[in-house]
């Protein structure tokens, strides 16, 4: 069974433990109580729908290779190259830290995202900015409580993310089912 963290409920000591257990016997949880609204995670699917039903010119458009930025085409990743007979039954679509200017830095992947035409998405860049900035809240409180499951100290690995870098990864997966046997992964 894989347990349940629910943040709301628990003190930061109580979710530290649960992390812990959940690490060291199942490497799995569901979390719970994030208080991410409901409203902005249906936006965040909706959006994502919208983008991937652009047609493949406008897509393919919205690519940033050296940042790893933006589209990914159906294919264009392999998750397994020694066992797979073609790229993965997926297209995506990145966003990291919206960094410009003297902080950009390609071989740390830090620099400008990628983002769809206004005219396209008007609504898509706010929806997703708001979610990942949502996601890396969680995402802070989690680094503590994992710190406090180790020492003392729930700044212990504040260092370690500072500045922190983060990729939201959007995926649509093709109705191709995945065939291990045939090396087709959808991954």
């Amino acid at each position: 069974m894989i347990p349940t963290v629910d943040l709301a409920r628990s003190s930061r000591r109580e979710v530290a433990a649960i992390l812990s257990q959940c690490c060291t016997d199942v490497g799995f949880l569901y979390l719970t109580g994030h208080s991410v609204p409901r409203s902005l995670l249906d936006d965040v699917l909706a959006q994502s729908k919208r983008l991937f039903d652009l047609p493949p010119q406008r897509k393919a458009a919205l690519s940033d290779p050296v940042l790893n930025r933006g589209f990914t085409r159906l294919g264009e990743e392999t998750l397994d190259p020694a066992n797979q007979t073609r790229g993965d039954t997926k297209e995506g679509y990145y966003i990291g830290d919206e960094v410009s200017g003297e902080g950009a830095d390609a071989a740390k992947l830090r620099g400008p995202n990628v983002w769809p035409d206004p005219a396209d998405l008007p609504e898509f860049r706010s929806v997703m900015e708001r979610y990942k900035e949502e996601a890396g809240r969680i995402c802070r409180e989690l680094v503590r409580c994992f710190a406090l499951a180790v020492s003392d100290d729930e700044f212990t690995f504040d260092r370690h993310f500072d500045p922190a870098s983060s990729f939201l990864r959007l995926l649509h997966y093709s109705a191709e089912p995945s065939d291990v046997d045939a090396g087709v992964y959808g991954c």
